[in-house]
Formats: C-alpha cells, sequence, structure tokens
C-alpha cells in the first residue's frame, strides 16, 4: 500500500502541470455549461437519445435521418442518469473534449517532447472553436476525439511492429462511423497512409497484414450498423453534406476553391490569428527538421483536411473542425523550439502570452456571454449568427416559452401540442418536459386526425390544451386555436407563438382523447 502510495504521489509530482491543464480545461468546459440556449440540432439528438434508449424498437431511430446513433445512445443514457437533459448531454460532449486533450498530450509526447506535449494541450483547451463544440451537445466533438486518437495509434501502428496498434486504430476508426459518417475520411487517410509509408519502408508483408487488421476491427465494430436495413436505405442521403463520386470524378472546381477559401478563414479566426500563424511556422519547421513520425502527422492532417475540402458540399465552421485540433500540435511544437533559443524563455513566454491573450477572452465571452460572442464572429463569418441567433434554428427565446407553460402546469398538467417537425422549437420541448409529470407534449397536427374533425368548430380534450408553433405555423389548425403570447427571440427576427384550445365555442365541440398521443 506504501509503495502504491508513493508512486502516486511521484505520478502526480511528475505531471502536475498535465493535471493543472486538464482542471482549467473543466473549469472553462463547465462552468456555465447550460446557459447558452438549445440549439436546433441539439434538441434532436437529445430528443433521438431518449427515443433510441427508452423506447422499444428505436435503438437505431434516428438512421432515418442518415444519422449513426452511437451518440445519440451515449445522450439518452446520460439524459436517464442526469435530471437537466440539456447539462447531461453536452456533459458527453465535455468528456469527449477531455479525451482530445489527453490524446494530444500523448500524440505529442510519442512524436516529440514534454513541453511540447503540455503546450498543444493547453492551446487545444484555449482555442475557442474547440471549446465551443466541446460545449454543445453535438457530434462534432466525439469525431474531433477519434481523429486525434486514430493519428495516435496510426503513427504507433507504422513505427512499432504491434499488431494491436492495427486493432485499436480500426476498432477508434469503427467508433468514429458509429457515430458520424465523416470519419470515413479518417479511415481513408489512416489506410493511404499506411500504405505509402509502407512501400516506402519495403514492408509490404506488414503493411498488408496492418491493413487487413485495421478493416477487419472497423468492420467488426461497425458489424451491427451495417446488417441493419435502415442503414442502407438512408444512406444516400448523406449526399446532403457530401459530394457523390461522380460529382467529385467530374472536378467541380468552384465548389473546391469555395471550400479551401471557408477553411481557410475559419482556421485563420475560429483558432485564431496568432495560433493559426503558429501551427503553420510548426508545420514548415517540422518538414525541415522534424522527424519521421512528426512528418507522419503532419501527413495526416494534411490529408484528412484536403479530403475534408475535396468532399464537402459546402464547409462551415461545424464541419470543418474535428478536423482541425491538429494544428494544436504543430502550435505547441513551435512555441516549445522559441524556448530553445539561447535567451533564456523569453521568446517562449511572450509567444504563449500573445496566444492566451489572443484566445482565451474569446473563449471565456463563450462562458459568460454566448450572444456577444456570436455577434463578434458574426461580423466575420454570417454563418455562425444566422444559425444561432436567428431563425428557427436559435434556441434563444425558448426559455420564455418554458416559463409560461412551466407557470400554467403549476395549476395542474397541462398537454403541449406541436407539429410533426424536428428542430426548435418541438424538439425542444420533447427533451425539456420528458420527465415532467404535468407538462405531456404531443404531436397534434392535421395530418394525423382525421377530415371529419374540421366538421367541428371546437375541440376538448379534458385538459389545458397549448399548441407551441414556429412563428404562427400550427399545423392546419388554426380555426381550434387562439393566440395567448408571441415569444421574440431577443436577437433576430424569429419569435415562437404560445396557443390555447378555443373555448368560447358557439358550435359543436369534438371530444379527443390526447392522453395516449
Amino acid at each position: 500500500m506504501q509503495i502504491a502510495t508513493e508512486k502516486l504521489k511521484k505520478h502526480l509530482a511528475n505531471n502536475k502541470l498535465f493535471y493543472l491543464i486538464i482542471l482549467f480545461y473543466f473549469i472553462l468546459r463547465l462552468v456555465n455549461l447550460t446557459a447558452f440556449p438549445l440549439f436546433n440540432d441539439e434538441s434532436i439528438y437529445l430528443d433521438w437519445g431518449v427515443r433510441e434508449i427508452n423506447h422499444p424498437g428505436y435503438l437505431y431511430y434516428s438512421l432515418y435521418d442518415a444519422k449513426q446513433p452511437l451518440l445519440m445512445w451515449a445522450f439518452g443514457i446520460m439524459e436517464d442518469l442526469l435530471k437537466d437533459p440539456v447539462f447531461a448531454g453536452r456533459l458527453v460532449s465535455v468528456f469527449c473534449g477531455f479525451l482530445s486533450v489527453v490524446g494530444l498530450y500523448k500524440l505529442v509526447l510519442y512524436i516529440a517532447n514534454k513541453s511540447s506535449a503540455l503546450l498543444s494541450a493547453l492551446l487545444y483547451t484555449v482555442i475557442p472553436l474547440f471549446s465551443f463544440y466541446d460545449r454543445q451537445a453535438l457530434m462534432e466533438a466525439s469525431i474531433a476525439a477519434v481523429g486525434i486518437w486514430s493519428c495516435y495509434f496510426a503513427v504507433k501502428s507504422i513505427y512499432e511492429n504491434k499488431y494491436y496498434n492495427y486493432v485499436l486504430l480500426g476498432v477508434i476508426l469503427g467508433v468514429g462511423y458509429f457515430i458520424k459518417s465523416s470519419s470515413l475520411i479518417f479511415l481513408v487517410s489512416a489506410l493511404l497512409w499506411i500504405t505509402v509509408f509502407g512501400f516506402i519502408n519495403k514492408a509490404k508483408a506488414k503493411t498488408l497484414n496492418g491493413l487487413v487488421i485495421t478493416i477487419t476491427s472497423f468492420l467488426a465494430v461497425i458489424f451491427l450498423l451495417i446488417i441493419n436495413p435502415s442503414f442502407w436505405s438512408s444512406f444516400s442521403s448523406n449526399s446532403r453534406y457530401s459530394l457523390t463520386v461522380s460529382e467529385i470524378l467530374g472536378l467541380p472546381l468552384r465548389i473546391w476553391l469555395s471550400n479551401a477559401s471557408a477553411n481557410l478563414q475559419i482556421s485563420l479566426f475560429y483558432i485564431t490569428p496568432v495560433i493559426f500563424i503558429f501551427a503553420v511556422a510548426g508545420i514548415t519547421l517540422l518538414i525541415k527538421h522534424g522527424s519521421r513520425k512528426d512528418k507522419m502527422v503532419i501527413c495526416f492532417f494534411l490529408l484528412s483536411v484536403g479530403l475534408e475540402t475535396l468532399a464537402s458540399r459546402g464547409s462551415i465552421d461545424r464541419y470543418v473542425e474535428p478536423f482541425l485540433p491538429l494544428t494544436a500540435v504543430f502550435a505547441g511544437i513551435f512555441l516549445n523550439f522559441l524556448g530553445s533559443i539561447k535567451k533564456p524563455k523569453m521568446l517562449l513566454y511572450t509567444a504563449l502570452t500573445v496566444a492566451l491573450i489572443t484566445s482565451l477572452p474569446l473563449t471565456m465571452l463563450q462562458v459568460i456571454n454566448q450572444a456577444d460572442y456570436f455577434i463578434y464572429y458574426g461580423k466575420i463569418s454570417g454563418i455562425t449568427y444566422y444559425n444561432y441567433l436567428d431563425t428557427f434554428t436559435t434556441g434563444y427565446g425558448l426559455s420564455g416559452v418554458f416559463t409560461y407553460l412551466d407557470e400554467k402546469s403549476t395549476e395542474g398538467p397541462i398537454l403541449v401540442g406541436i407539429a410533426l417537425n424536428t428542430g426548435n422549437p418541438e424538439s425542444a420541448l420533447i427533451v425539456n418536459y420528458n420527465k415532467d409529470p404535468d407538462v405531456k407534449v404531443i404531436y397534434f397536427d392535421s395530418r394525423l386526425l382525421s377530415a371529419d374533425i374540421f366538421k367541428y368548430d371546437c375541440i376538448d380534450t379534458g385538459f389545458p390544451t397549448y399548441f407551441v408553433s414556429r412563428q404562427n405555423q400550427l399545423a392546419g389548425l388554426d380555426k381550434f386555436f387562439v393566440n395567448v403570447k408571441f415569444v421574440k427571440d431577443p436577437y433576430g427576427g424569429n419569435y415562437t407563438g404560445i396557443y390555447k384550445l378555443r373555448s368560447d365555442c358557439k358550435g359543436n365541440t369534438a371530444s379527443l382523447n390526447l392522453q395516449g398521443t
């Protein structure tokens, strides 16, 4: 026992800076984690998570929209365990970001040294692009972690004569594909990379065996996915976001140039100009003076970003983010190089200070006031501003809807009708009231009702019944409801309507039992 205690003390003493970075990471990610309103796609994924974990026959429900279910399962499990569904879902992404920090540290420790590894982990923690997606219940944080760890095991697979590295590489890539199709880029990058370096090293037999092991492990992980008919029936839907093979062979230069320009702007502004310049300097330095391991990581990075540029139908910050964390590796190695120059650490301290004061305030702004963060970046890229502050996809304004319904439910159980839509406000309502016994959210849409219902003037459900709409869209049931409140998005023109069933009926009333809906 005493020996184990001494070993633990020694380990903590030797790694205290890394653990301080981890602590700093969790502070930046967990503080005010639920302050940012539930974004449209977060609502959808958390809704799917509840359905897939709790409803029989719904385990692969998200495949109807060509979305693999593994991350939804994680969301659903966490939502069952924790009271707050938003915190639960976002906590999954925080944990994935933690895996990214650990993966970056281990990768740089393997190819360079401890100082570079610490700097890389610290930079990842303060870069606003990575912080943003580590704090949302989306797929990007998990795919970023998959990319980092697949790079790590791809390097080890080539550099060490141990086949279990190929197994772990295949497993990680399989997990990635069970989360999101874009992770196939990492699979292609890893396989091409292993093949090229294998032939350069004249190790054809080892390379072939490694490829077989990697692919076999990958297929074993996704076996339950690829035998599911729903997977194949919706597979073609991926063309909404990525170019088809025939389109790529048609050499769509305009799309590629647009993607390249977007990716460059995203890298420059969202990683921050200073850290991006350090990353470019790090790549240049490693190309000239780096080891074979360093050049392997550069190849993996450039190949992954290049494939994303060629395959994407249109690049935005969200789509390219999982392919950019390795910039923290190159920037960290460059900063460490500055520390090796004769003047005692002065260049390193100066450069690191500049990097932190140009990135950390933006990351802290996400934590303190998300709207101001969006507005700031909206001046640079209208994509983030438009999606998060305006249109129905925004979560701003939902809190007013929840407050109103919460107040009404204190008087007794209520029904809340929604249209047959996926996203905000419909999915957000399902997620928010999933465990509330006094608020039952139901699909109440003319497409679900018999045409005979319109022969009546009013509807009675036996409970106070409300309808929450996107603006004034009442799913064809306008004649039965009267508006009681509009909740406006404070940062855009979007608004959400709250309606109540008419109670002043002068004609025939249809009685509906919606409790089982």
